[in-house]
């Protein structure tokens, strides 16, 4: 297991089975963002990710990919508690992407 997926920091993937064998929640999600230049010549991504329609408890790794033209790759993952908004997403990037998403691969279970 790699470390960012130790979402209850014990070494287990408790919360991946109450949530996706035991629990019924199935998320849905809204994701926005803007890229604009940057005073050093890169340019700067902000991302709002929000998580609906699931329990407090509730937890998701979500992948954000990057298309710079030549197809999506992945950029990184917001880990997202609850039924909440993440607002504070921001990363500056060598150039403009084409387009940045959530669930390129449709590696994302949710509705």
């Amino acid at each position: 297991m790699r470390p960012g997926m130790d979402l209850d920091h014990n070494g287990k993937l408790d919360w991946f089975f109450r949530e996706w064998v035991y629990g019924i929640s199935l998320p849905h999600y809204k994701f926005d963002y803007t890229v604009t230049p940057d005073s050093d010549g890169k340019w700067l991504l902000k991302a709002t990710l929000t998580q609906s329609e699931v329990t407090d408890t509730f937890a998701m790794l979500v992948p954000v990919y990057l298309d710079f033209g030549n197809g999506p790759i992945r950029l990184g993952e917001v880990t997202v508690r609850g039924n909440s908004t993440m607002n504070n997403i921001e990363v500056k990037l060598p150039q403009k992407p084409v387009k940045v998403s959530i669930n390129a691969f449709h590696d994302l279970l949710e509705q």
